[in-house]
């Protein structure tokens, strides 16, 4: 029996690449997704945002969010096809409660208002995304 759960995967990708680069980086990254039968039920561009601390030399990234359902025994094999993307400096893959209500598409990438409830959810991965020198000791 397939167990479908919700996730949701923001990735944070190099914001020097080209814009045909970075299309194609988008595209791999849903290509992967698609690889392992997820389904994909929506796909954010957030666009060109500042870092909370530079990765590789970089103070800037691109901030893409997908959401999705899949056989949770994919998540694992999935997270290490993620990491071998090109120009994808960060990514994380989160459970999404059973209780969230779905998360409506932003118009960030637009430059158009926002919805509050959407910019609180990308602020909490945002945050997880970030660990501290210490949350990374073995």
């Amino acid at each position: 029996m397939v167990m479908q759960q919700s996730y949701e995967l923001m990735v944070i990708i190099d914001s020097s690449l080209e814009s045909a680069a970075l299309e194609n980086t988008i595209k791999r990254i849903d290509e992967i997704l698609h690889s392992f039968e997820a389904t994909v039920l929506l796909k954010d561009n957030f666009g060109k945002r500042a870092l909370a601390y530079s990765i590789n030399h970089h103070n800037e990234g691109v901030y893409v969010i997908f959401d999705f359902t899949v056989d949770k025994s994919q998540v694992a094999q999935m997270e290490n096809a993620l990491s071998l993307i090109d120009g994808v400096m960060r990514h994380r893959i989160i459970k999404v409660p059973e209780n969230r209500i779905s998360r409506p598409p932003t118009l960030l990438s637009s430059g158009a208002s926002t919805n509050v409830n959407s910019l609180h959810a990308t602020d909490d991965i945002h945050a997880s995304m970030h660990a501290t020198r210490g949350d990374l000791s073995v």
